[in-house]
């Protein structure tokens, strides 16, 4: 079997791409031999990249080792093209069979708790922490907080989404209960103090990528709705109302849109937003002229993108230069009339700004999935509740917002598909497989403040 595997190198990747990964020594040499189908299916996995030329020229126990777990002796490191590149991990004289032997086992009696566990996750993201976590998972659809998060006692890792509070006061209690890594299942990490968790010796990973064409397909949807009035339309025709009459739309092509933040997301919405024959103008702190010129954008101001812009759509993370970047000074340069759309972050947005500007036609229609204030009414069916017990999660300016017929709001759900899902599972799952191996600068952390320190607290993970 060892000379099949070195002399059938390409049909034993082909065979790793088609997934069968906990097969036998046995059942694996079948697949080589006779399973000529796996040549033709298409790579899907990020997580389990094991780039068989790493191992081609080993011995049968490296190849077992690689077999057996996904991530057996080395790391994948994915862009956001989904190419691949892997290098042989550590430096020790552990075989591959050895070092897959005890990363599984890590990974079995590794105590995980993950909190805001939806149902859209049951098909995905809680699968995959089934499967690979088994007995030690411990799903809740609580929301964390300093209160909620001693249901992490004695985990040692947890896993948290987008509206979870992680700040100073939760990671100490997540210290105490013994956490010494934190997984978020989102890009952003605004909701966690990274510079506390360091200081309490703990480890925070995300999900730097996982689907930027569903949010900036999103952001195309709410615009296009928004420009030809399908929410509207779509509630007047369920009533027997066709009418023509307060329809009139306007076509993209033609028209200018700005885009504040060229990362991943925003690139795939200028490349669709370019699709409709628009022009777009961009600003960001750090341009990708290379990008710009291969896509067929330019770079400006951030005052110049309001003044120019027929549409602005949002895609900058949240921080502190940031906060509220939509404020009355900004909607005061913006050219009349201008389309908000914002599938970042609510906080981008002054609420009460942006209204004053509706009410004055400075903005012309806000299409959002985010809402600064979020965190009280958004992954809640309120629908469920008197008014009485739904005026608690409720606030004045989100109740305005919601009233004005040019506007558009969707409870944060941009994210919301099969591929992104199934990308941001196996991303946690590659940080849990990367922090049991135990290295210690984890691929996809998220970095403290120069001049943090890890406290005392963090120990061995081995």
């Amino acid at each position: 079997f060892s000379m099949q595997w070195r002399a059938r190198g390409n049909v034993v990747l082909q065979c790793l791409r088609a997934r069968h990964f906990n097969r036998s020594l046995s059942e694996a040499e079948a697949l080589i031999l006779n399973d000529a189908s796996a040549q033709q299916r298409e790579w899907v996995n990020p997580v389990h990249a094991h780039a068989f030329q790493v191992y081609q020229n080993r011995d049968i126990a490296c190849a077992a080792g690689a077999f057996r777990l996904p991530s057996a002796g080395i790391i994948a490191e994915v862009s956001p093209q989904r190419s691949l590149r892997s290098r042989v991990f550590g430096t020790n004289a552990r075989s591959a069979e050895d070092y897959a032997r005890t990363e599984k086992k890590r990974m079995s009696e590794l105590e995980v708790a993950v909190f805001s566990c939806q149902n859209y996750m049951a098909d995905n993201v809680s699968r995959m922490f089934q499967e690979q976590c088994g007995k030690g998972v411990h799903m809740c659809d609580l929301k964390l907080d300093d209160r909620t998060a001693l249901i992490a006692k004695d985990c040692e890792a947890i896993n948290i989404f987008v509206n979870d509070e992680c700040g100073r006061d939760t990671i100490e209690v997540l210290a105490d209960c013994g956490v010494k890594l934190i997984t978020l299942r989102c890009a952003g990490y605004n909701n966690v103090d990274v510079d506390a968790a360091a200081e309490h010796g703990m480890l925070v990973a995300r999900v730097p990528t996982y689907a930027p064409e569903s949010i900036a397909e999103h952001a195309a949807a709410l615009l296009l709705s928004l420009s030809r009035k399908i929410h509207l339309t779509y509630a007047r025709t369920r009533m027997g109302n066709f009418a023509l009459s307060g329809l009139l739309g306007f076509q993209i092509h033609g028209k200018t849109v700005g885009v504040n933040g060229t990362g991943n997301i925003g690139l795939a919405a200028i490349r669709i937003f370019k699709g409709f024959g628009a022009r777009v103008v961009a600003c960001d702190p750090f341009p990708r002229h290379d990008k710009a010129a291969e896509i067929g954008f330019e770079y400006m101001d951030f005052d110049d993108v309001l003044a120019h812009s027929d549409i602005l759509s949002l895609h900058c993370p949240l921080v502190e230069s940031t906060q509220h970047l939509i404020n009355d000074a900004s909607i005061a340069k913006m050219k009349p009339g201008m389309i908000i759309i914002n599938t970042s972050r609510g906080g981008l947005v002054e609420t009460d700004a942006l209204i004053k500007g509706m009410r004055d036609f400075r903005v012309g229609a806000y299409g959002t999935d985010v809402y600064e204030n979020e965190e009280k009414i958004f992954f809640k069916d309120m629908t469920q509740f008197e008014p009485k017990h739904q005026l608690p999660h409720w606030d004045r300016a989100f109740n305005e917002l919601m009233s004005l017929p040019n506007v558009l709001v969707t409870p944060h759900q941009a994210f919301l598909t099969e591929e992104a899902l199934t990308n941001i599972g196996e991303t946690t799952m590659f940080n849990l497989h990367e922090y049991c191996s135990g290295k210690e600068s984890l691929t996809n952390a998220c970095v403290p403040s120069e001049g943090i320190e890890f406290g005392s607290k963090l120990r061995a993970r081995r």
